[in-house]
């Protein structure tokens, strides 16, 4: 029988404790910049720091998924709610810090106002079924 984390051990490193308490702490750091700095000096953070890693675009599939996963099923274990603003900041910064080209994504329902964000490989996303995306007027790429 295998482990649900070998996908992402392997990718990280580490083992499921050690990643799980980074990304915990990672999802803690996400929430307490976004209400300090705000989310456009937040996200000018994360772009100056994952600039320092090359994109590649050949970063595993799988790999990305398992973190995507990961940082859902860590963030359901903060003691603060890790909304999806946290969760894509969270994951958008890992990936990138690790190669991956992966994109951070807002979109907006004006009507019956809803905001959302998620991250993108491939123009896939990974961390967001597609159904609610349909719904949303999604703004030009955040550069980070």
């Amino acid at each position: 029988m295998t482990n649900r984390t070998d996908g992402l051990t392997r990718h990280l490193g580490i083992g499921w404790n050690a990643s799980s308490l980074y990304l915990m702490v990672l999802l803690l750091l996400m929430n307490a910049s976004v209400r300090l700095l705000g989310f456009a000096a937040t996200l000018r953070l994360i772009g100056r720091i994952a600039r320092q890693a090359s994109l590649r675009r050949s970063v595993d599939a799988a790999a990305v998924r398992d973190m995507a996963r990961m940082v859902a099923e860590v963030a359901a274990l903060l003691p603060v709610r890790a909304r999806c603003l946290e969760q894509s900041l969270a994951l958008f910064f890992e990936l990138r810090r690790r190669g991956a080209a992966v994109t951070f994504k807002i979109g907006v329902q004006p009507y019956g106002f809803v905001s959302h964000c998620w991250v993108e490989h491939n123009g896939e996303p990974i961390n967001e079924n597609g159904e609610l995306l349909r719904k949303l007027a999604v703004f030009p790429e955040v550069p980070a």
